[in-house]
């Protein structure tokens, strides 16, 4: 499954490189420096491997711990000829190894490579400084940052003898393309990003932490698309890789780390409040936790994302529950700065040994439906209908139409409407914009929305919501002129719920498209927008609402308008869920294909169908997507998997729908 080629991911430093070692260059080679994991060895590896293919004599020399006791320890196994005569004088040494190098360069090209040269014993460095000097033999050479070694290998580019290559972590560009090679395969952006987020960049956590993922079968290919859902997989060659040290920690200072991979960044007076503090300054001390100022004062984090993953997969889950109550319990004492706050303590609670929290879950599931992670939303919904809070119920319903779960929040909606609670008109509404957008059944809809229509104790306020989702049907009944009448007297009620403004605006803006009214699409989109990032049930619709937005502007002309209402979209949710981004890829996609960029848009949607896939979305996303996927290869010139597409999308609606 994992290819064996080795990491990509680095072409713009083997140029730097190739560069520094061709002929008219004004070094003697470049050093490589970086922090460990980063790559250094295997790009050094790869230059030594293309010059002995272009015939060139190569040689590898490491510099280790044990070797650095003796004098030219790191030569001794590459040049045993050189050293097999006893010599008083270590200089002489020196001068073999040297010429031995010398004589090599004369037969043909010489290109020796040192890795580790931080660990060289001062001869070896010596001799490293000499070649270097000579100007014949050219170099690769290999640092750890902030490792210190000796003078002479330090010299090499303070000096102006070797060119010095400070390799960064690799970007988040990098890092998808090093996946994408190693799994022969598209990767979805999310996976990508998450990849990165954990190992900060480093290729070598990068190669294990993969290869884990999907060994485990957490990286699953969908619908031709890798995906990464699910907890971290950690091996014990993932242990070893990332911290040995992990293992070797006193319980106290464990505890520390075990705090924090529940949570954080925490504030220091938080975080002491729950372990000691010299227990946290020898965390600190290990490089195991950052200590930053900030404008609040000290807080603490992790130094490396995947020590928390480490310790998360080994510690007991009483003993976590445990701390993820001390913490709840200490940050309500703090009070919440934002919604993201609020969520943090609800979830370090509904996961503790801690009681439940009805009225805090409920609250929860608003805030997470507006972050737009519908999945978390709908846990603490359950649990707050469990723990009796009022209004869970309708929560939950109304997360469960937004999840795309069509036959889920079916049932639950009717329970809702067919009860005798003085909300069953506003389920009602709900229940049928469920019907026609998520189960393709306008005609049950229709008869709920006859029913309502029809119940003369029907309050303005009411009215408003019926009108909203009624436009919606006439949208997809063809009927533009009465969803544009009825879409604008549901809007013009100032206290219509977010939902059904965001169901009036789709009906609106659906039906100004396909009669060509132009002038009025930017004001709707805008106002539409604006709720979305305010209102618990309007939040996650903004990427649908972009989406028909973006088909009248296709229809209209006004691509460019579309293309940066998608890019805003985009740039309002970062760091987001699967469904979420399922929905975003299906938009940003679109917006790709009005602007002609047919290759990026094939990807993007392909994304989009995966995460439909991976999600069993029932809603119209669905067919959209295969839709969006038959256009982009239909472009790309690929009619057989165009007509495929197409055959998917029937496949998801009715034939008269």
């Amino acid at each position: 499954m994992i290819g064996a080629e080795p990491l990509t991911g680095r072409d713009s430093e083997l140029g730097i490189i190739r560069r520094a070692l061709g002929a008219g260059a004004k070094h003697a080679g470049v050093v490589l420096a970086g922090a460990a994991g980063v790559g250094k060895t295997w790009l050094a590896h790869e230059v030594l491997k293309r010059a002995q293919a272009s015939g060139q004599r190569t040689q590898w020399i490491v510099g280790t711990d044990s070797a650095q006791a003796l004098p030219l320890g790191a030569f001794i196994g590459a040049m045993t000829e050189a050293l097999n005569e006893v010599q008083s004088d270590p200089l002489t040494d020196v001068r073999r190894v040297i010429n031995l190098f010398v004589a090599q360069q004369r037969q043909r090209r010489v290109l020796v490579g040192v890795d580790d040269a931080h660990l060289l014993d001062g001869l070896s460095a010596l001799v490293v400084h000499q070649l270097a000097q000579c100007g014949g033999v050219r170099l690769v050479v290999t640092v750890r940052t902030g490792s210190g070694g000796p003078d002479a290998v330090t010299a090499l580019w303070k000096d102006g003898l070797l060119e010095r290559l400070d390799l960064e972590p690799l970007s988040a560009a990098a890092t998808r393309e090093v996946i994408e090679t190693k799994l022969d395969g598209p990767v979805d952006a999310r996976s990508a990003a998450r990849f990165q987020k954990l190992t900060g960049g480093n290729a070598l956590f990068l190669r294990q932490l993969l290869a884990d993922q999907v060994a485990a079968g957490r990286m699953r290919k969908t619908a031709g698309v890798w995906m990464w859902d699910g907890d971290v997989a950690v091996s014990a060659s993932l242990s070893d890789t990332v911290g040995r040290q992990m293992g070797r920690l006193g319980p106290r200072v464990a505890m520390v780390i075990d705090t924090l991979s529940q949570c954080e960044p925490l504030a220091i007076e938080v975080l002491c409040d729950v372990v000691r503090r010299r227990d946290l300054a020898e965390t600190e001390r290990l490089g195991l936790v950052n200590i930053e100022r900030t404008g609040a004062g000290l807080t603490a984090r992790l130094a490396h994302p995947l020590f928390g993953e480490l310790r998360r997969a080994s510690a007991g889950e009483l003993y976590l529950s445990e701390i993820r109550g001390r913490l709840a319990t200490r940050l309500a004492d703090v009070g919440d700065a934002d919604m993201q706050a609020t969520v943090r303590r609800a979830l370090l609670r509904l996961e503790s040994d801690l009681d439940p929290d009805a009225e805090l879950y409920l609250e929860s599931a608003r805030h997470a439906m507006t972050l737009l992670d519908l999945e978390l939303a709908d846990r603490f919904a359950t649990a707050a209908a469990q723990a009796g809070a009022p209004g869970a119920a309708g929560v939950r319903a109304m997360n469960l139409a937004l999840l795309g779960r069509g036959e889920a929040a079916e049932s639950a909606l009717r329970a809702l409407a067919d009860s005798d609670m003085p909300d069953r008109h506003h389920w009602a509404t709900v229940r049928a914009a469920n019907l026609i957008w998520h189960l393709f059944n306008p005609n049950a809809a229709a008869q709920i929305l006859d029913d309502l229509a029809a119940d003369t104790s029907e309050t303005p306020a009411q009215r408003a919501e019926r009108l909203a989702v009624q436009a919606c049907l006439d949208a997809v009944a063809a009927r533009c002129e009465s969803a544009t009448e009825n879409a604008r007297a549901a809007l013009s009620f100032p206290a219509l719920p977010g939902f059904h403004a965001m169901m009036a605006s789709l009906g609106l803006i659906m039906a100004m498209g396909a009669l060509g009214q132009v002038d009025e699409l930017a004001g709707v989109a805008e106002q539409a927008l604006r709720r979305a990032t305010t209102s618990f049930q309007a939040s996650h619709l903004r990427f649908w609402f972009g989406a028909v937005y973006g088909r009248a502007c296709r229809l209209t002309g006004r691509i460019d308008e579309f293309v940066s209402t998608a890019r805003r979209i985009a740039d309002s949710s970062r760091d987001i869920p699967g469904l979420a981004y399922a929905n975003l890829a299906l938009l940003s996609g679109n917006a790709e294909l009005a602007r002609g960029a047919v290759a990026e848009a094939a990807r993007l949607v392909h994304e989009a169908v995966a995460g439909v896939q991976t999600h069993y979305v029932t809603t119209g996303l669905r067919p959209a997507s295969y839709f969006a996927l038959a256009e982009a290869h239909a472009k790309l010139g690929q009619a057989d998997e165009a007509n495929d597409a197409v055959a998917a999308a029937r496949s998801c609606v009715p034939a008269d729908f």
